[in-house]
């Protein structure tokens, strides 16, 4: 699937994650509660914003179950 595009190691390890069903969930701004948005991975539950956004942008991944206030999850791209 990346076989065309670059991809620095954090990128291909999320990625290939993510090709063994980790889900990753953003998180909208709240507040002083959560002062800016980010992703965070299924799994570790541990926040992977910059990866996350590098393979939306290289069209790798897509959103799904997209929600009232912009809270959504990325998934492999079919």
């Amino acid at each position: 699937m990346s076989d065309k595009v670059k991809l620095s190691k954090t990128q291909q390890a999320l990625l290939d994650a993510m090709a063994g069903g980790v889900t990753l969930t953003y998180m909208c701004y709240m507040g002083s509660f959560n002062p800016v948005p980010y992703y965070f991975r299924s799994d570790t539950h541990q926040r992977c914003t910059a990866a996350a956004t590098a393979l939306l942008s290289k069209g790798l991944v897509e959103k799904f179950d997209v929600m009232r206030f912009g809270d959504h999850r990325l998934r492999i791209k079919k």
